[in-house]
């Protein structure tokens, strides 16, 4: 288990689930510092494996995300075995909505969220060639935050940016996710309707240089 790791020794034998890689890139330089993968175990503890640039040839061509693997010496094996589904495919720190401003300059670790999406911006392509989209997700006490955009972010209890290691997961097997589907699903058909499907917003305009100046009723109306 990976709770039984210790600095002092090699010598462990794990059995994982990877549930994701990525590339950690130097954002000045655009260069790729190291390799990412977050590795599960059965009992849902996870660990960050760093792999160098000069292993990646290595080790990479042996690892995809959500296969299960034996690994041992920590330096020289790894062996892909049958998944007999019994590690978690997901593993996420959760943040409440609540707890997100307070987090503003913490750099020691990323901010995972769950909700659900409420409000889906155009997809805008920026002058360096980056896409960008704004997404709204509210949470099952009906709190939102709004990701991406910061001008807006008034009007929410918090808004987050996208690095180069962020994920996104729609509806995917994730017991926290279903049990605020089921939460809100609920709580919709106490009031009398269905759950609403996202709707789109232009939040901002196309170009970039030039963003919409609303107040909350007018965005509201949109």
């Amino acid at each position: 288990m990976i709770s039984a790791l210790a600095t002092n020794s090699d010598a462990y034998r794990v059995t994982v689930r990877v549930g994701r890689i990525w590339e950690a890139i130097n954002r000045k330089t655009r260069t790729v510092l190291h390799t990412n993968i977050t590795l599960i175990d059965e009992k849902g503890d996870h660990i960050l494996a760093v792999i160098g640039n000069n292993q990646k040839s290595i080790y990479l061509p042996q690892l995809k995300e959500q296969s299960v693997y034996t690994i041992t010496n920590f330096k020289t094996v790894i062996k892909e075995i049958l998944d007999k589904e019994v590690i978690p495919r997901y593993k996420f720190e959760l943040k409440p909505f609540e707890n997100v401003s307070k987090l503003v300059g913490e750099v020691k670790s990323l901010i995972d969220v769950i909700g659900m999406i409420t409000t889906v911006g155009k997809l805008e392509i920026r002058t360096n060639g980056a896409q960008k989209l704004d997404v709204a997700l509210v949470n099952e006490r009906q709190s939102y935050v709004f990701c991406r955009y910061k001008p807006f972010s008034q009007y929410y209890k918090a808004s987050l940016s996208s690095t180069d290691a962020t994920g996104t997961f729609v509806n995917i097997d994730y017991p926290p996710l279903n049990q605020l589907r089921d939460s809100m699903s609920v709580a919709s058909e106490k009031r009398g309707a269905a759950l609403k499907r996202p709707a789109t917003m232009h939040f901002v305009a196309m170009d970039e240089q030039s963003v919409q100046q609303l107040g909350i009723s007018a965005v509201l109306e949109l």
